[in-house]
């Protein structure tokens, strides 16, 4: 009597196939999870880039109404906002601005300042209109209302 039984297996090429699309699956996911951290790399990135021309634009759009007196100087490209108690300059620079004790990572493309609605080079100011390189050209345009005493001095 031959007692013959199979035992339930799988053979050695189903296993090799098995580990082959496991392999492949596995790869893809890699792939796919790089790609995904790239992307949210970039959107990181973008995000701060927003977040750095808006506080920009908001300590600008602060300092030129906090301050009465606002001068640009174009040989050290400084920005200076004074009053009687305080002071402040912001330094510019192609991929960079300083502001005190702050720095800011925006490349300032275009800068124009203005007075009394005029262009100015230099000097008194009371507007500027600012065009950044980052986040497809931004731009904004600040203004402060001159104090009509401004006119008798």
């Amino acid at each position: 009597m031959k007692l013959t039984s199979r035992i339930p297996a799988y053979t050695l090429a189903e296993l090799i196939v098995v580990m082959i699309l496991t392999t492949i699956v596995v790869g893809l996911a890699f792939s796919t999870l790089r790609l995904v951290q790239s992307h949210m790399t970039a959107i990181q990135a973008n995000y701060d880039k927003k977040r750095e021309v808006g506080q920009f634009n908001s300590l600008i759009e602060l300092d030129f109404n906090r301050f009465n007196n606002i001068t640009y100087d174009k040989n050290t490209d400084v920005l200076t906002f004074k009053n009687p108690l305080d002071s402040l300059n912001y330094q510019f620079s192609e991929s960079k601005i300083i502001m005190g004790e702050q720095t800011l990572n925006i490349p300032i493309s275009e800068k124009v300042f203005f007075y009394d609605g005029e262009k100015r080079e230099a000097g008194e100011i009371d507007a500027i209109r600012v065009v950044m390189d980052s986040l497809n050209k931004a731009q904004f345009f600040v203004f402060k209302v001159n104090d009509p005493t401004r006119k008798i001095n």
